[in-house]
């Protein structure tokens, strides 16, 4: 039983630390993508922003650095959720800790690749003008682009696996708290499509940190019960 107990407090810290990464992440998100003012895209996949130019550079470093930091808590957040999931769902929670560490560590490439872009824009721009940094930069997003859209698939993936596990019959999780969530989420992507940029940045992040929130508090039911 000590065990038992011991195994439930470890992964009670392993979501606790991936919740705060999380919340931390969505700072770097915000540092990333939130825009001074109204902004155009200037090239034809439409990443390169206009507000850009007007954006120091420490933004997107500082960001970057953080992301680099914080995405090993990520790892040990999934592997909680993969444990919990295992609990009832042995064959799902196999392919949610594939899909979810494949998603997870590709967010990370897709984050690196999003904040050295505005970084050889600004570069570019003050060298050669802006058609050469969009010229550049379009060059630059067709080699990833096929990647980004993969990793990017992987990602909701995940986030679609778990839900069906929370939403289904063998779950440990409460429906009403997979309903809520899944209910904040559509509100947040529907916010992000009309263009409301204090909700749409760092909207998976937030989401994440919640799912380890929740990790974080099943973990201390367990631990509690064990020690019954």
């Amino acid at each position: 039983r000590s065990i038992n107990m011991y195994d439930h407090r470890k992964n009670m810290i392993f979501a606790v630390l991936a919740a705060i990464a999380g919340f931390c992440y969505s700072i770097a998100d915000y540092l990333l993508e939130y825009l001074p003012h109204a902004s155009e895209t200037l090239d034809r996949y439409g990443v390169v922003e206009s507000a850009w130019i007007d954006m120091t550079s420490g933004r997107f470093i500082a960001s970057l650095a953080m992301a680099a930091v914080l995405t090993p808590f990520f790892v040990a957040g999934y592997i909680c959720v993969y444990k919990q999931i295992r609990e009832s769902a042995q064959k799902l929670s196999k392919a949610f800790i594939i899909i979810a560490l494949i998603g997870g560590l590709g967010d990370f490439f897709i984050h690196a690749i999003l904040c050295i872009m505005p970084i050889v824009f600004k570069s570019a721009y003050l060298l050669s003008g802006q058609a050469a940094a969009v010229h550049i930069l379009e060059d630059m997003t067709g080699s990833f682009i096929v990647p980004f859209y993969v990793y990017f698939a992987f990602i909701f993936v995940g986030y679609i696996l778990w839900f069906i596990y929370a939403l289904g019959k063998s779950s440990i999780y409460p429906k009403w708290y997979a309903a809520v969530l899944l209910l904040a989420v559509i509100i947040q992507l529907a916010l992000s499509g009309m263009g409301v940029q204090a909700f749409s940045v760092g909207v998976f992040s937030r989401l994440e940190m919640t799912f380890f929130i929740y990790a974080a508090v099943t973990e201390h039911k367990y631990a509690a019960k064990e020690q019954v």
